[in-house]
């Protein structure tokens, strides 16, 4: 079994030559927009137990047998080297599935069977400790490569996980959280699937409580100067780190309702995760989940909705949401709770007068942006034309490192990416002055800056 991250050229290299990377372009498969007055109707993915939920949430996701290019594994048992995997699994587009250490889970075997493209690659997360040899030659056996991405402990093995994330080290931002509990990096790990920033993933790394671990120190050092933001989740991680930008709360619950309103604000959502605030497996699967449809995920007590959280659903413009794990995990209660709420926001769109920027000349394909449509006719503008679209829009920022492994859905340098609920994506190439910004003003108008 191949061990990444001890060359990054090489780990480039072998993960190229399974085919596993692709483009960071994701259809957000959402439900209907929220009604004035309607109340929240409510999922719930959920399996007899913490693998079959997982299965369950990647069946929901991936439909489609071998639509998975990629799958990430971790341990069912013990969340420490999963905790940085939610940004990796939704760089990847790849689900989350869980297994026992010791060997393949046969259900998780049938699924990965199903789920992945013909030869994809399986992630590991951690090192034999935490997956077995056993592991990975039963997913040889099926017909995959596993590649491990694991360090000496939790902090190293996020450290590696970030640097196979971040395809363009060194980074301009990189998220901590607490790594000694779950709660605190799910919800980071949700948020850094890509909501509201360009390009791939943000890199998550851990703390040991309120202390910055060596392993943390080395891969913060090695980003240099470039290395200009860094937001800690959680009162332990902003302790160990006083000097970042902090999100804190006053409990876990609250503190993913205080993230959802400060990373999704703006944005077209109609539906969001809800998963236990008492217990990480439902957690993770489902943050991945939410990482791939760029929506929230929101933490609550089993029995008991809470406040921090009612308020904020109570507020959005969500009209769906999805509840992870069984009664066990998220109690009926909590469901009625959610049902009876009818929100009050409404969804943002471009046709409102706030002018949104949409990119520059001379970084539409290199650099990029990220816009969302919503549900709504939204007027995109590039250097040469403007269109009307339906549905969420995204222009990805090309790595100078990766190609696209789906070039008709992917990231390419120069091109705009449009992709409507239900459609095939269209490809229409911008060229115009590099100094020239285009910005979508209203519902029609496209305008320089």
């Amino acid at each position: 079994m191949e061990r990444l991250g001890a060359r990054r050229s090489r780990r480039i290299a072998a993960v190229l030559l399974v085919g596993a990377l692709v483009g960071a372009v994701l259809a957000l498969r959402t439900t209907t927009p929220a009604r004035a007055g309607a109340p929240i109707q409510v999922q719930r993915l959920a399996g007899p137990d913490r693998i079959a939920t997982a299965i369950a949430i990647s069946q929901q996701e991936f439909p489609t047998a071998s639509s998975a290019p990629a799958v990430v594994l971790t341990r069912s048992d013990n969340f420490a080297d999963a905790l940085a995997g939610t940004p990796f699994a939704a760089t990847e587009g790849a689900p989350l599935l869980l297994t026992p250490p010791g060997s393949l889970d046969p259900s998780t075997a049938t699924e990965i069977g199903r789920v992945a493209s013909p030869g994809a690659a399986v992630f590991l997360l951690g090192g034999t400790a935490a997956l077995s040899d056993a592991v990975g030659a039963a997913i040889t056996a099926l017909g995959h490569q596993p590649l491990r991405l694991a360090g000496a402990n939790r902090y190293g093995t996020a450290a590696q996980v970030a640097t196979a994330l971040a395809s363009n080290l060194p980074t301009p931002t990189i998220f901590l959280a607490d790594g000694t509990t779950f709660a605190d990096a799910l919800i980071a790990g949700s948020v850094s699937g890509g909501v509201r920033l360009t390009g791939p993933a943000v890199p998550l790394l851990l703390t040991a409580g309120s202390v910055l671990p060596a392993e943390t120190q080395a891969f913060l050092a090695a980003q240099g100067t470039k290395l200009t933001r860094i937001e800690t989740f959680g009162s332990a991680a902003t302790t160990a780190y006083p000097s970042g930008t902090a999100d804190v709360a006053a409990d876990d619950a609250t503190l993913s309702a205080v993230v959802a309103a400060k990373f999704f604000v703006g944005f077209p959502m109609s539906v969001v995760g809800i998963a236990s605030d008492k217990n990480f497996p439902d957690a993770l699967a489902g943050g991945v989940w939410t990482a791939l449809k760029r929506v929230p995920l929101l933490l609550t007590d089993p029995t008991t909705l809470s406040p921090a959280v009612r308020d904020y659903l109570g507020s959005s413009s969500t009209s769906n949401a999805v509840v992870f794990g069984g009664t066990s995990a998220v109690g009926d209660t909590v469901v009625g709770a959610v049902s009876a709420i009818s929100p009050t926001g409404t969804t943002t769109t471009s046709t409102s007068t706030t002018r949104t920027t949409v990119g520059s000349a001379s970084n539409f394909g290199a650099q990029g942006v990220i816009l969302h449509g919503g549900q709504s006719t939204t007027t995109v503008c590039t250097p040469s034309a403007s269109r009307s679209y339906h549905g969420p829009v995204r222009m990805i920022r090309r790595s100078s490192t990766r190609r696209p492994r789906r070039p008709s859905v992917g990231e390419r340098a120069g091109r705009e990416v449009v992709g409507a609920p239900g459609s095939a994506m269209a490809i229409r190439t911008c060229s115009s002055s590099a100094t020239t910004t285009w910005a979508s003003v209203g519902s029609s108008t496209c305008t320089r800056t």
